[in-house]
């Protein structure tokens, strides 16, 4: 099944990043506020796109969270897909 990704961030910087089995942006957010996993700030989307594993699914991941899943998937592929964490700073 395909989903979305959310990263949260504001003028403080990244607040943290949700996988989520929706199709769309607007229900990816919607559904990110009525689980309790939204932390406010400004949201950015990638997807729909193919879903990791769900221990990684429907919950608020940090920065240390995101780099280890990015080092895992990274593992486990013969390409050099991009990492979700490029480009994020605290600025």
């Amino acid at each position: 099944m395909n989903g979305m990704y959310l990263s949260f961030a504001d003028e403080t910087g990244f607040l943290g990043a949700v996988f989520l089995h929706e199709q769309d942006i607007v229900s990816a957010v919607k559904e990110a506020w009525r689980l309790g996993i939204n932390p406010g700030g400004e949201v950015m989307g990638l997807g729909p796109g193919p879903m990791p594993p769900e221990e990684w699914v429907g919950r608020l991941l940090t920065r240390e969270q995101i780099e280890e899943f990015d080092r895992i998937m990274l593992a486990e592929e013969d390409g050099s897909p991009k990492p979700l964490t490029d480009g994020l700073s605290d600025d």
